[in-house]
């Protein structure tokens, strides 16, 4: 799988904006929809590049419930991998 500068853009704004004292579920599907807003992402073509990055296939379950199993230290770990 190769990522399009956009995803790239996308989830090194996401690592960026996600803290790891985020516990709420509320607090980090605030700061995805922001990310997505803000930058003007569209969802449909950067969500399988988070998926990717993080359980390797393009869909799963809802982004932040999977953050929240995944932890967001992993989270952004994965992702940094990905965009450096």
């Amino acid at each position: 799988f190769v990522y399009t500068q956009t995803q790239k853009d996308f989830l090194q704004h996401l690592a960026t904006a996600l803290s790891s004292k985020m516990t709420s579920k509320e607090k980090i599907n605030t700061v995805l929809m922001t990310v997505l807003k803000e930058n003007h992402f569209v969802p449909s073509h950067v969500f399988p590049a988070l998926y990717r990055a993080l359980i390797g296939v393009s869909h799963g379950p809802r982004a932040v419930d999977l953050i929240v199993d995944i932890g967001i230290t992993t989270v952004r770990k994965k992702i940094k991998n990905i965009v450096s």
